[in-house]
């Protein structure tokens, strides 16, 4: 970002406005404003290329060299000579980007059925991954477009008052694209507003490219005077690219599973609070440690989708998964307005696919996948129910787990003990705390009945411990452990 504003500032200005020529404030707002609309797109989505691998479940390590490639083939056309670009041409690149971008969030977003009988819902696969392809191709215009906006701006010599005015309304434009982008996630806690946002994630990208556009528009001379890039400042784009990806599988998990079979399997539930504790202050590594120090077989995490603006587009379910060498797999993509469910395994995780619950509040999913331990076959699911755990969506969930063998059904179930929820859960499964401790009191006298986190289980399985592991340092919910053996 700093090259394009410091190739702006020392661009041709040797046609000053004349005396008595003033810019027009209209001008300098447009020109903030689309200034601001580029910024916010490359924060929101191209700062880190994680960010369109959870919108369209397409693997990090594909995405990155494409994105890489992009960014160094357009500093190598910086470096050449560009032929003499049209307004039009300029224009329709531009156009095509946005359409492209836009796509990419309502392609792997679909309309939820008003009708509860439509639940469980699979999520469907999207193949149509030419929109996204076409998103990391063009979105090096961004940066173009930046340095024609920023040059515009310079040469216009706004007064101090009109550059005030124009970034004050860039600043509301920012704030209202991150409350916007937050509230298709959390639109049920937003009273009136909030539901106009239920499944309009695509939207708060076509808006902003709305007025990125229309600022391009405004421009005198859309293509003039593109500047050409040192050839040394090309090549060290491209060495960085190289690095930035050779990087990405440096570090990536390379899970191997364990060699010799074992008589049992250690299973961790735990709501993470997109990565913070009860403070509300940022805590991957606490986390971290703390499932290191457990050291599970399976886990389940709730509140992981922290790989969106509101969570600082870090991807919380990779940063953990490099950091445990684990296998791992991401529910419901970001575009769909979830909290965030995902499971990760030091076993492979086979046929693993997501469902939708009903809900006329948050979004909620539910992940089902297989893991072979030993001659198991365990039939593993992870779950959020919405607040108070809504009964239809228990039944729902039961749904999926009826008829099903070796089942180890893991969450933040939002629900206690002494619930209806609770009960028709246990004619299903049992409760793995229930067939451990049957007088409800452990042997460090924990008591679950205030408990919303549970892990249940086949009739039947043998459970040699589970307990939970509160620790307000690390998140706002307590980790649930429990061993099964066989």
């Amino acid at each position: 970002m700093a090259l394009p504003f410091l190739w702006a500032k020392g661009r041709d200005l040797d046609d000053p406005l004349s005396p008595g020529q003033a810019p027009g404030w209209g001008k300098t707002i447009s020109l903030s404003l689309g200034i601001t609309a580029v910024i916010i797109l490359l924060y929101f989505v191209f700062t880190a290329p994680h960010v369109l691998a959870r919108w369209t479940g397409v693997d990090y390590l594909l995405i990155l060299p494409i994105f890489m490639l992009a960014l160094t083939g357009f500093a190598w056309l910086m470096s050449w000579r560009w032929p003499h670009l049209s307004s039009t041409v300029l224009l329709f690149l531009n156009l095509l980007f946005i359409l492209a971008l836009t796509l990419t969030a309502g392609f792997h977003q679909f309309n939820f059925p008003p009708n509860s009988a439509a639940y469980p819902l699979l999520a469907p696969v999207s193949t149509r991954l030419y929109s996204l392809i076409l998103t990391l191709l063009l979105s090096p215009i961004l940066l173009l477009d930046f340095m024609l906006l920023a040059s515009d701006l310079v040469a216009l010599k706004p007064s101090p008052r009109a550059l005030g005015l124009g970034f004050g309304f860039s600043s509301l434009l920012l704030l209202l694209a991150i409350f916007s982008q937050i509230f298709t996630t959390v639109y049920a806690y937003i009273p009136v507003v909030g539901p106009y946002f239920r499944n309009e994630f695509w939207a708060v990208y076509l808006a902003v490219g709305v007025v990125l556009f229309l600022a391009l528009l405004s421009l005198k001379e859309l293509s003039a005077h593109l500047p050409t890039w040192p050839v040394a400042l090309s090549t060290s784009i491209f060495l960085i690219g190289l690095g930035a990806v050779a990087g990405g599988f440096l570090v990536s998990a390379r899970p191997v599973p364990p060699a010799h079979t074992h008589q049992r399997i250690t299973i961790l539930t735990y709501n993470i609070q997109q990565g913070y504790n009860l403070d509300g202050q940022k805590n991957f590594d606490g986390q971290l440690a703390l499932i290191r120090r457990l050291a599970p077989d399976l886990i389940g995490l709730q509140e992981s989708d922290g790989a969106r603006i509101a969570g600082g587009n870090s991807d919380i379910v990779r940063y953990f998964a490099n950091g445990l060498n684990l296998y791992s797999y991401y529910g419901p993509r970001t575009v769909t307005g979830t909290f965030g469910i995902a499971l990760l395994s030091r076993y492979p995780i086979h046929h693993p696919h997501t469902y939708f619950l009903y809900s006329k509040d948050e979004q909620v999913a539910v992940i089902h996948a297989q893991i072979e331990v030993g001659n198991h076959t365990f039939n593993v699911f992870v779950t959020h129910l919405g607040n108070s755990g809504a009964l239809v969506q228990q039944q729902e969930f039961l749904q999926l787990v009826r008829r099903k063998s070796d089942v180890i059904a893991m969450g933040d179930f939002n629900f206690f003990p002494d619930t209806e929820q609770y009960r028709l859960t246990t004619t299903v499964l049992d409760d793995s705390w229930t067939l451990r401790w049957p007088n409800w009191v452990n042997d460090r006298g924990q008591n679950p009945d205030h408990e919303i986190d549970h892990i249940f289980v086949s009739p039947g399985t043998k459970v040699l411990d589970v307990r939970y592991i509160d620790n307000p340092h690390a998140s706002d919910h307590p980790a649930l452990i429990a061993t099964v053996g066989w």
